[in-house]
């Protein structure tokens, strides 16, 4: 889990333009992105893996 943390936040560092309104601790990222990829395997939308980083990005927007 903390190696693919670490990649999502080298990930953010190198696109700022995809840096998260709120910062996520690595146990709520996790379940985030555990949650993300499931529903990418079960839908099988190939979805990428920076895709996936962005999604679980946390944002100001109500009812998220």
């Amino acid at each position: 889990m903390q190696a693919l943390f670490e990649k999502a936040q080298v990930f953010q560092k190198n696109n700022p333009g995809n840096t998260p309104k709120m910062t996520l601790s690595s146990d709520e990222w996790y379940l985030r992105y555990l949650s993300y990829a499931g529903i990418n395997w079960r839908c099988k939308k190939n979805i990428s893996e920076e895709m996936l980083f962005e999604l679980v990005q946390k944002t100001q927007m109500p009812g998220l």
